[in-house]
C-alpha cells in the first residue's frame, strides 16, 4: 500500500513539473520560446527563434519590423533577453518563463 502511495506522490510531482516548467521535462524549443517572448514584450505577432542550449536569439513583432532580443535561458526554462535593436518602442530588457501555454499553442 505504502509503494502505490508513493507511487502516486512521484506521479502527481511528475504532473505538476510538467504543468510548470515544462522546459525542465521537454526541453526548450523554438516554438515555446517564440511564443514566451511574445507574451513578454506583448507583441502583436510571434517571431522566431534560433539557438540551442542556454544561448538564443527571438525576434518580437513591432508593427512591421522584427526587432532581435539576445536571450538566454536557464535550466528552468526561465530567461532573460536584451534587445539588440537600439531603436524600438519594445522594452529594452525582456524576461519570462516557458510555462505550458507557450508549449500548446501549435500554429499563429
Amino acid at each position: 500500500m505504502i509503494f502505490f502511495g508513493v507511487l502516486i506522490l512521484i506521479a502527481v510531482a511528475a504532473i505538476a513539473g510538467l504543468l510548470l516548467r515544462p522546459a525542465t521535462v521537454i526541453g526548450v524549443t523554438e516554438k515555446s520560446l517564440a511564443y514566451s517572448v511574445r507574451g513578454a514584450a506583448d507583441s502583436d505577432e510571434t517571431g522566431r527563434c534560433q539557438g540551442e542550449g542556454d544561448d538564443w536569439v527571438c525576434t518580437a513583432t513591432e508593427g512591421e519590423r522584427q526587432v532581435a532580443y539576445v536571450i538566454t535561458v536557464d535550466d528552468y526554462g526561465c530567461w532573460e533577453g536584451k534587445r539588440r535593436d537600439r531603436e524600438s518602442a519594445l522594452p529594452t530588457t525582456l524576461d519570462g518563463c516557458i510555462t505550458i501555454t507557450d508549449l500548446v499553442r501549435l500554429g499563429d
